[in-house]
């Protein structure tokens, strides 16, 4: 199943789609660019704490049976809340 975010230059995904990455144990792709003569006037600096990085943020998500079902679907992993 593909789940396809807008990201334009009018409308840029704010994390450059870090969370959905972290959150399928990296099997989305990053969607940020790098800066070049092409990109330039539009290519902002993300703080947003889940933005693509060498590291993985830490996510604090509350484990209600739809979180978990949703958690199962994007990663394929089973989750259990105890």
């Amino acid at each position: 199943r593909i789940k396809l975010e807008e990201n334009t230059d009018a409308d840029p995904i704010e994390d450059g789609g870090g969370l959905a990455r972290s959150l399928t144990g990296d099997a989305t792709a990053c969607a940020n660019a790098p800066r070049t003569f092409l990109n330039e006037e539009e290519c902002i600096l993300s703080r947003d704490a889940t933005a693509c990085g060498s590291t993985t943020p830490q996510v604090s998500i509350d484990l209600t049976e739809s979180n978990i079902q949703t958690l199962h679907t994007l990663t394929g992993q089973y989750v259990y809340g105890i």
